[in-house]
């Protein structure tokens, strides 16, 4: 038996049979023919790919050549493409890689009825005394957002083509400044990404939620409050399903006057965030 760095060969009296050295299944070619040195060999035999090994069969020389053929097949492939795999043909849509523009496609032009997202962002909230608030808020925030597309993309062939998307987010926020205080809040969110045909999928969102808050005087009077949030942000598109993202928007907390006083907590936010589609 003959080797080299990428095939393996065996002699049997005027044939050789080659196979690609990669190629780790136990490929059998059925051999007849003359021994060496001109003797009737013994018949048909057997050549194990794996280990050389010779094992006497009874198969007819038909079936033999044509096996043989294949196995010749498989060593001229073999080599080729690395272990007996095709070359990839370019172009080829089959032959895609994760990152690829045929796998990006997707999210480049929205998605399909009926897909999920979930989402995670992380950032702080500038609360200045503005619009009636007497204190200044300003706070820590991480967000979970879980949303559903109700409908396929829309507006096709239009400068706003892209996705609505229906869902919820859970927001938990520490104040550090003037003094320590917790909030927390759940709003239902009504967002509408813009499908560019490119990596970059803006959108805009708003929602009206309620948040429970020991944040207190002068600026609010109850633990409970209603919250309304509005915004614009922007994805980019990692793989086809996988974006990170920055959002911003203004968040007011207040207790709909059920008691007083009630000036109100407004909020700039700014998040950093991962969102997955599924």
């Amino acid at each position: 038996m003959l080797r080299d760095n990428s095939l393996v060969w065996r002699e049997t009296g005027n044939l050789r049979v080659v196979v690609a050295k990669p190629v780790e299944t136990d490929l059998r070619v059925w051999l007849g023919g003359p021994g060496r040195g001109g003797e009737a060999g013994p018949g048909p035999r057997q050549v194990s790919a794996m280990n050389g090994s010779l094992v006497d069969v009874g198969r007819s020389r038909g079936a033999r050549l044509w096996e043989l053929v294949c196995c010749v097949w498989f060593a001229s492939a073999g080599p080729a493409a690395g272990g007996g795999f095709p070359a990839p043909v370019p172009g080829d849509a089959t032959q895609t890689t994760v990152g690829s523009g045929e796998e990006l496609e997707a999210g480049y032009n929205g998605f399909d009825r009926g897909t999920f997202r979930a989402g995670f962002g992380a950032g702080l909230a500038y609360g200045p005394p503005m619009f009636g608030t007497n204190e200044p808020h300003d706070l820590l925030l991480g967000a979970l957002q879980l949303g559903w597309m109700p409908t396929g993309v829309i507006g096709e062939d239009r400068f706003y083509r892209g996705n609505f998307e229906i869902g919820v987010e859970i927001l938990g926020a520490l104040q550090y400044h003037p003094d320590g205080a917790h909030l927390a809040a759940l709003t239902p969110v009504l967002r509408y990404s813009f499908a560019t045909g490119s990596p970059w999928r803006p959108f805009i969102e708003a929602g009206v939620g309620v948040a429970v808050t020991d944040i207190g005087a002068p600026d609010l009077s109850t633990d409970f409050e209603f919250r309304s949030a509005g915004g614009l942000g922007v994805n980019y598109l990692l793989s086809e399903r996988l974006a990170v993202g920055f959002t911003t928007r203004l968040s007011h907390f207040s207790n709909g006057g059920i008691r007083y006083p009630n000036n109100g907590v407004n909020e700039v936010e700014f998040l950093l965030g991962i969102t997955h589609w599924f």
